[in-house]
C-alpha cells in the first residue's frame, strides 16, 4: 500500500550538526514502546527508541530514554524531563509505538492502554498538543520526531476514529516530522527499525545540513523502502 512522510516546517534553519554550535544546550527525551497488554505488539520501537538515544548522544544531546512506559510513565517521563532542563537551545522529543487521532486531536498510546470506543482515548494515552506544550519552551527549538502512525485497529473499527495522525499546528521555533502523511498509516518495514527511524538515523548526524535539504533525503528513503 501507498505510504509517505508528511513533514511539517515551522522552521528551516535548525542546524544540527556543527559538534560544538549548542553544547550542552541540547537535550533529548526518547520514548519507544512496543510490549502493548491489549493492543497489537510492535516489534521495532523498542529497537528504534534505542538506537536514537545513542545516535543523539553521540550528537552532543543529554538524553533521557525509556522504552515501553504505561500511561503514568510516560507522564511522568514528559515532566522530569521538562525538570531536568535549564534554559535549553534544542528540546528534541522522538516516541515509537502506536497512535491514534481522536475528537479531531493525536494521541500517543502507552504500553497499557485499552481502547474500546474513540471516547476512550483522552482517558488511555497522551494527547501530543499537550506534550507540545509542555516541551515549547523559551528562547528554545523545539523537535519531534513522531513514528507513532501504525494501527493499533486493523481488526476491529474504533468508531468515530480515522486512520492515522492528523497535522498539527505550532510555534514558530518548532519542526515536527511525523513518519507518514495525515489520515495514513506509516509502514512498521521489514527491519530492526521502522523506514522512518531508519532515514532519521542515517541523515540526522549530517553535520551542518539545513533541515528542509536534510529532509528531502528522509522523505526520499522512506519513499524508497516503502514503494511509495
Amino acid at each position: 500500500s501507498m505510504r509517505g512522510l508528511g513533514v511539517l516546517f515551522a522552521v528551516f534553519v535548525v542546524v544540527l550538526g556543527a559538534a560544538n554550535a549548542m553544547a550542552g544546550g541540547r537535550h533529548a527525551l526518547v520514548i519507544g514502546n512496543g510490549s502493548y497488554a491489549q493492543i497489537g505488539p510492535l516489534a521495532n520501537p523498542t529497537n528504534d527508541g534505542v538506537a536514537m538515544a545513542a545516535m543523539l548522544e553521540s550528537m552532543g544531546f543529554t538524553v533521557s530514554s525509556h522504552t515501553n512506559l504505561d500511561r503514568a510513565g510516560m507522564g511522568r517521563a514528559v515532566q522530569q524531563f521538562k525538570r531536568s532542563m535549564t534554559q535549553p537551545d534544542a528540546v528534541l522529543f522522538f516516541f515509537a509505538g502506536h497512535g491514534v487521532q481522536a475528537n479531531g486531536s493525536n494521541y500517543l498510546i502507552p504500553t497499557d492502554a485499552v481502547l474500546q470506543t474513540e471516547d476512550d482515548v483522552p482517558f488511555e494515552a497522551l494527547r501530543l498538543d499537550d506534550i507540545i506544550e509542555q516541551l515549547t519552551l523559551p528562547r528554545s527549538t523545539l523537535l519531534m520526531f513522531i513514528d507513532a502512525c501504525r494501527d493499533p485497529f486493523k481488526s476491529r473499527s474504533l468508531g468515530g476514529s480515522t486512520r492515522g495522525l492528523t497535522m498539527v499546528s505550532t510555534g514558530s521555533d518548532a519542526f515536527i516530522a511525523f513518519a507518514t502523511q495525515p489520515g495514513n498509516v506509516a509502514a512498521d518495514g521489514t527491519g530492526p527499525n521502522s523506514p522512518f527511524t531508519t532515514a532519521l538515523l542515517k541523515h540526522l548526524p549530517t553535520k551542518g545540513e539545513y533541515f528542509e535539504i536534510l529532509f528531502r533525503s528522509v522523505i526520499s528513503d522512506v519513499a524508497s523502502s516503502t514503494g511509495g
